[in-house]
């Protein structure tokens, strides 16, 4: 099965810090963030879906979960 760090090849799509890295000085694995918010999803595959995900470390993940609240609602249709 593909997962997003596989895609991702074990490296954070930002900064390009690989995996064996991040353990090493974070003690954990390297993070998936949703790209549009989960929370906007009722639907898991959707939330789940590859073209929704990115593999980050965490000083990137925190970075783009700030950057997120700048980012407009791309799901709501645009106003007439």
């Amino acid at each position: 099965m593909q997962t997003a760090t596989r895609r991702d090849q074990f490296r954070c799509q930002d900064c390009g810090v690989t995996q064996p890295e991040h353990i090493k000085k974070h003690e954990r694995k390297l993070d998936v963030h949703h790209i549009v918010p989960a929370r906007q999803f009722d639907d898991p595959g959707k939330r789940n879906a590859m073209d929704n995900l990115v593999t980050l470390c965490r000083v990137c993940h925190a970075k783009w979960e700030r950057m997120s609240g700048l980012r407009p609602n791309t799901r709501e249709q645009p106003a007439d």
